[in-house]
């Protein structure tokens, strides 16, 4: 009688329960070396630079091995099937190989774990970079599903009792999680090991770091970082404390009545790269933008970011704080409590002096966890792209920034009060690159930069028309990543040494009545003093908080770590924990 394929897969494992013990135990033992060389060979594409790397640094190599053995021992304990852990720790690294081949090949930088923090999953990371199939690739994943299918066919099971296996897979998972919490410890098996565990503030340290352990090692080394970024109160954090900290600026700002509707517009991927010697950007691209520079205020900011970490200048821009403060989390945002309290940010504040307040961002409401987390930051209306009412334009998949600026004036002309918004775009965000576009990286960006600053000077009119005041404050939150191919800034011979121009951007302030940029600074300041500024610009509406952030431009103007690690400010950190993961006392 002929069986069905599920009943002979069925025969053959129940056949193999007992059989091939030696066969079976020499593929338990070698799967954690199987998977460490697919891992790292996958994002290479190439198993000869697999072997230099073998060859040059056999350490790192076992660090990588002893690492998946931890997580295939634990899960194995737990489901007493080794199969079922093989399928599980393959699919795992080799998602992470994946996305960091397309990650590195289309943006230049790498994958680590903190993008899984920042998107809560490795496909919003895939969204952003091109995929093509090679051959590396294709070989890995047949390898690590013959492996896998061999050792489900073999039916390999652990010869343990389900309560002790399912305790003492516990007990090592919580071993294995415990290590990158405990510095001194990780610190000297990293030393062992010759794992590069040093701090990098900029893409080119990193990008060393990385080809120093590839991506396993590069991986555990991400994740102790995280462990080392949970933030604790500062050393001499009090009530007493804080309110010494605002008394000494008391009274600096006041209300004078006026009350313009207030815009700020970060705009994605948005910066100027004629700041950099030795880049040829085409003639055109800037003149729109240059047009309403010559009619605005245009500061320099340092932003905390270069090629992603949008909600990091987001978050300095929404709270007035500098994530440095805040360990440079990678989503500051989800430090905070979400108990149900509004926040301390911006849009309370101008909430509390009778302002409508909007954030608009043409994207995913579930992207970075926005919906969940900012709706407790005190605005009146979240809209993301499904709750716009503008008919919606297109630079090919992302709204375009003209249709942000059309919601934005939607928005004040549907108002009764004055509105506060803050918009973040999405129109210039990765990948460089459409299948209806012919042209490099660049030149895709460029494209995306003319027609943003075509929007902005659209905006500017239809600003400078309207009755009622409005002051706009528009910024690029971070320079562009490029690929490996199409890297301008290596080609224009910025290092890690002189990398500091891309975290600066250029910065606007427009407004469409006689408003007073006599407090807005000539030299470059941290970006999240700029609400502070356009707070005071707009209306001279302060409080103890604005005025003790006002005094702090003349002593700290730049709190950032841009492509290197700024001195610490006491006095901006404890009223950057206090506003966020403290008690408030401010």
């Amino acid at each position: 009688m002929k069986l069905k394929p599920i009943a002979t897969v069925k025969k053959i494992r129940a056949d193999n329960l007992t059989r091939y013990k030696r066969p079976k135990a020499l593929m338990l033992a070698l799967f954690p070396l199987f998977l460490t060389l697919a891992t790292e060979a996958a994002h290479m594409n190439s198993f000869v630079e697999l072997l230099k790397f073998m060859a040059a640094k056999p350490s790192v190599i076992f660090f990588d091995v002893l690492v998946i053995t931890l997580i295939y021992a634990a899960i194995m304990l737990i489901s007493r099937s080794a199969a079922f852990s093989a399928a599980l720790c393959s699919f795992a690294f080799y998602a992470f190989s994946f996305v960091e081949f397309f990650k590195y090949e289309t943006n230049g930088m790498h994958f680590n774990i903190a993008d899984v923090m920042m998107t809560a999953n490795v496909v919003d990371i895939a969204k952003f970079t091109g995929f093509r199939m090679t051959a590396g690739l294709v070989l890995t994943f047949l390898g690590l599903f013959a492996y896998t299918s061999a050792l489900f066919l073999l039916n390999v099971k652990l010869p343990v009792k389900k309560r002790f296996g399912a305790i003492s897979g516990v007990c090592v998972l919580a071993g294995f999680v415990s290590f990158f919490a405990v510095k001194p410890v990780y610190d000297r098996v990293y030393a062992f090991f010759k794992v590069n565990a040093d701090e990098s503030y900029n893409m080119f340290v990193s990008d060393e770091k990385f080809h120093d352990n590839m991506l396993i090692a590069d991986i555990a080394v991400s994740v102790s970082k995280q462990f080392e970024r949970l933030l604790g109160p500062p050393e001499e954090y009090s009530m007493e404390t804080v309110d010494a900290i605002l008394r000494d600026t008391a009274g600096q700002t006041t209300k004078d009545g006026r009350r313009p509707d207030v815009v700020v517009v970060m705009c994605e991927s948005f910066c100027d790269l004629r700041q950099i010697g030795g880049i040829d950007v085409p003639d055109g691209v800037y003149d729109a933008f240059d047009r309403v520079a010559e009619n605005s205020f245009s500061g320099r900011a340092i932003v905390p970011t270069l090629g992603n970490g949008t909600v990091q200048t987001e978050f300095e821009l929404l709270f007035g704080l500098p994530v440095k403060s805040l360990n440079n989390h990678f989503t500051p945002h989800k430090l905070l409590k979400l108990d149900g309290e509004t926040e301390e940010t911006f849009a309370r504040h101008y909430g509390d002096s009778g302002y409508s307040s909007y954030y608009l961002h043409p994207y995913k409401r579930d992207f970075y966890s926005r919906d969940k987390f900012y709706s407790e930051y005190g605005f009146d209306r979240l809209l993301f792209a499904e709750d716009f009412d503008v008919e919606p334009s297109y630079f090919f998949e992302y709204y375009d920034d003209a249709t942000v600026f059309n919601q934005i004036l939607s928005l004040l002309d549907g108002s009764d009060s004055p509105s506060y918004i803050h918009a973040t775009t999405i129109q210039n965000h990765k990948p460089y690159s459409n299948d209806d576009f012919d042209g490099t990286e660049p030149d895709y960006y460029y494209a995306g930069l003319k027609k943003t600053c075509e929007a902005l000077s659209d905006f500017y009119d239809a600003v400078s028309r309207r009755s009622d005041p409005v002051i706009v404050l528009f910024i690029g939150d971070h320079f562009p990543y490029f690929g490996v191919e199409s890297d301008l800034y290596r080609q224009a011979g910025v290092n890690a040494e002189n990398c500091a121009v891309l975290y600066e951007q250029t910065y606007l302030v427009f407004a469409n009545y006689d408003a007073d940029f006599t407090l807005m600074p000539e030299n470059a300041v941290s970006s999240f003093y700029l609400p502070h500024l356009l707070s005071v610009a707009a209306n001279g509406v302060g409080d103890d908080f604005i005025a003790a952030m006002l005094a702090k431009i003349g002593e700290t103007p730049v709190y950032t770590d841009a492509g290197k690690r700024a001195d610490n400010d006491d006095e901006l950190d404890i009223l950057t924990y206090d506003r966020t993961v403290g008690d408030k006392y401010s």
